[in-house]
């Protein structure tokens, strides 16, 4: 038997199985180097049939069906996509502990380090959510000590204005495609998380945000201060959210709504040009990114 613990901001868990896992080098980032006594705990077997999921399908997409029972309990059905073969079962057995199923023909595939399947099953997204963390869709850089995060859709330039500041301004990228934010002692942080899309870059490192900045992409360079409803429209948007849990919609939405309150956003319609960074720069460094207050935020 052997045991996986991690990290990821404050929030521990281990992973339990009696077959090796071959985790992804970026996930091998937030393994623990000593075990403790972690917060959640998943137990991983390896099976030709699955128990059949329990309560009603609150949630349906190609790769995975949610099922919730009376008292809120959900279990997870991963599907490989296109084919629509079970892959992993999730059950939530109580509030810290889980099991995973692994459907025993898929397992060699499941478990090297090229498939992050296993991760993915863990639902980290409503795990963190307790700590009163969520996971943005956005780059990550660390400048002077301070984060900045871009986020927009996918396509827009997120990855392109990141490498700018590393290029021009000595920054340091985090992820390219993923920032888990916490209020820590109160202060926001922008912390680091497994998944980095395609960008490759994906280091556990945290930093105090600095500012957010939603990108667009433009002719020029015109920075517009985002407030209130506005920046929660925005941020909610690129936010992983189980839409289908009214618990986790509720406390995603404080959470959002403070953090927008809190932390300067700005809705950035910018070049792919070093004059975007030079332009970014100047504004938060004229303080323009200080501390909005609540009445600021209304």
């Amino acid at each position: 038997m052997k045991t996986y613990c991690f990290r990821i901001a404050d929030a521990s868990f281990d992973i339990e199985a009696d077959f090796p896992i071959e985790w992804n080098p970026f996930i091998l980032r937030f393994l623990c180097e000593e075990a403790g006594d972690a917060q959640y705990h998943y137990r991983c077997e390896a099976c030709r049939r699955f128990p059949a999921p329990k309560g009603r399908v609150v949630y349906r997409s190609d790769d995975c069906v949610v099922f919730s029972d009376e008292q809120g309990r959900e279990e997870r059905l991963y599907l490989m996509p296109v084919y629509g073969f079970p892959m992993i079962l999730q059950k939530e057995t109580d509030a810290r502990n889980r099991m995973l199923y692994l459907n025993a023909e898929l397992l060699e595939i499941m478990t090297r380090p090229d498939n992050f399947r296993i991760f993915n099953a863990l639902a980290a997204e409503k795990m963190l959510i307790e700590h009163q963390a969520f996971v943005l869709h956005s780059s990550f850089i660390i400048q002077d000590g301070m984060a900045i995060l871009f986020t927009a859709p996918s396509g827009t330039g997120k990855s392109t204005q990141a490498d700018l500041w590393v290029r021009h301004q000595q920054a340091r990228l985090i992820n390219g495609d993923r920032t888990l934010i916490q209020k820590q002692n109160g202060v926001w942080y922008g912390c680091g998380f497994p998944i980095c899309g395609s960008s490759d870059t994906c280091l556990n490192e945290k930093a105090p945000i600095r500012a957010v900045a939603y990108l667009r992409q433009g002719m020029g360079n015109t920075i517009t201060p985002l407030r209130g409803s506005d920046a929660v429209k925005k941020i909610i948007s690129e936010v992983s959210i189980n839409f289908w849990n009214q618990r986790f919609v509720n406390t995603a939405a404080n959470l959002i709504e403070s953090f927008c309150a809190e932390v300067p956003m700005v809705f950035y319609s910018c070049t792919k040009e070093k004059d975007a960074v030079e332009t970014l720069k100047r504004y938060v460094e004229e303080d323009n990114c200080g501390a909005v207050s609540a009445s600021e935020s209304d």
